[in-house]
């Protein structure tokens, strides 16, 4: 964060934040959000993603609520409550439809994050109640993208979709490096980068058929 700082002074950014600590403990413990919480919102213009953590998520809907009121009580910028399915970590479980309204009444919540990956496509409607085929036609390119980047592996895991990300990011001139944290164990192939090129295509064609502006940057790793 200091670093995101230093760079981008005055951007907003979105601290992920979970139990620090908890590994051994048997049960929920609130507090254990409370180091990482305390270190995101030392930043201004920023929000807090409440990640979700495996005591967290092995509460049932209502003692889960309370867990998450209680956590937003040390909340001082905005927080996105958060949640994910089995297919990102096994211990996982999407939020209920009366647990996300009654974390939406929150008035320290802003917003939400459900990591899925059966959510079924959609279309966006126009002033004229029609489809606007150009915005459907660039979330199927990017979905296609997505795909990939979440593909299950052969125990029916993505949880190593942040490996194929470190491949995206450079094409894109984010990152100068796609080179894995030393202590990653979820990896892909040698050959994820040509696959990662190969995803983009897509997006990348949509975007030079509706005159968007994007640059690509050849950025090599170090």
């Amino acid at each position: 964060m200091r670093l995101f700082r230093s760079e981008f002074p005055a951007a907003k950014f979105i601290g992920g934040i979970t139990a620090r600590g908890a590994q051994q403990d048997t049960a929920f413990k609130t507090e254990r959000y409370r180091p990482l919480l305390d270190l995101v919102q030392q930043h201004e213009n920023c929000e807090v993603m409440l990640m979700t953590s495996e005591w967290l998520s092995a509460l049932t809907p209502e003692p889960c609520r309370d867990a998450d009121y209680e956590i937003a009580e040390w909340l001082i910028r905005p927080g996105i409550v958060h949640a994910r399915e089995p297919a990102f970590v096994p211990w996982a479980q999407p939020f209920e439809p009366w647990l996300l309204w009654q974390l939406a009444q929150h008035p320290n919540f802003f917003g939400g994050k459900i990591s899925t990956l059966d959510e079924p496509q959609k279309k966006f409607r126009t002033g004229t109640g029609r489809s606007d085929t150009r915005v459907y036609k660039v979330f199927e390119a990017f979905q296609s993208l997505e795909d990939q980047i979440f593909r299950f592996n052969g125990s029916m895991s993505a949880a190593a979709y942040k490996h194929s990300t470190a491949h995206v990011l450079p094409e894109l001139g984010i990152i100068a490096s796609f080179e894995a944290h030393p202590a990653c164990r979820d990896l892909r192939g040698a050959d994820e980068g040509v696959r990662m090129t190969e995803a983009l295509r897509r997006p990348i064609r949509m975007m030079e058929k509706l005159g968007l502006p994007y640059e690509l940057p050849i950025l090599l790793p170090d």
